[in-house]
């Protein structure tokens, strides 16, 4: 998850409870974010979702409650920064 963002807003220190717009994230940025989740797990995060969830640990966490990961998986995608 952290490399997706370093990708989208690079030169951003991420840390999992930085925010998304905080860190320079557009809702143009979030529409690429939302493009590579939907790649990666299929329809399980709406890109309106996006907008309330905007740190790695709230996304992560959203991604284990829709069943798309695993949880002991979600903590990985918010750990690994």
């Amino acid at each position: 998850m952290a490399a997706i963002w370093r990708e989208l807003l690079p030169g951003a220190e991420i840390g999992r409870e930085d925010s998304f717009f905080a860190l320079g994230g557009t809702s143009l940025t979030l529409t690429r974010l939302h493009e590579r989740l939907d790649t990666r797990y299929r329809g399980a995060l709406k890109l309106v979702d996006l907008f309330r969830l905007t740190t790695v640990s709230a996304i992560a966490t959203a991604l284990a409650d829709s069943g798309a990961v695993e949880p002991a998986a979600s903590a990985d995608l918010s750990f690994r920064l």
